[in-house]
């Protein structure tokens, strides 16, 4: 399944294009996550899935990803999308999901969300996923301070 990281510039007509999650996570995000179009602004991948409810969707915008993988070559890697619910809206909404690649072994690569199940986070991981989402102004430090209080 191809990814396409579209420019959030509305003059660009770049994109990235990634074969597959590892591929947009590896070479489609800059340091801090964030998706990056061709030309090196910010991007963004549209998302389309039904709901059960009928005639409902969700049509989230995911903005960028935070890895939370143990190494960057483990077979398990969880991770999180930074997801927005307008096209130039700032993230507003987490999709914890994650992928096993079982290919350098023969087998494949699983995306797993939905039927598949959430991604299990340790604690370490889980005060990663804090730091990281800090990082990104997701949570600012004074929003942080005031939930530990």
């Amino acid at each position: 399944m191809s990814w396409w990281v579209k420019c959030t510039d509305q003059n660009c007509r770049e994109r990235n294009v990634a074969a597959n999650i590892v591929d947009l996570l590896d070479n489609c995000r800059d340091e801090s996550g964030i998706f990056r179009c061709a030309c090196g602004k910010q991007g963004y991948v549209e998302k389309h899935f039904k709901l059960q409810e009928k005639g409902q969707t969700w049509d989230p915008y995911l903005v960028g990803a935070i890895r939370l993988g143990e190494t960057k070559t483990a077979t398990y890697q969880p991770f999180v999308f930074l997801t927005r619910n307008e096209e130039m809206n700032d993230p507003n909404g987490l999709w914890f999901s994650y992928y096993k690649d079982t290919r350098p072994e023969g087998g494949r690569l699983k995306l797993g969300y939905g039927p598949g199940g959430p991604p299990v986070l340790d604690k370490d991981q889980v005060k990663r996923l804090i730091k990281e989402l800090l990082k990104v102004n997701y949570l600012s430090k004074q929003e942080f301070l005031d939930l530990v209080k």
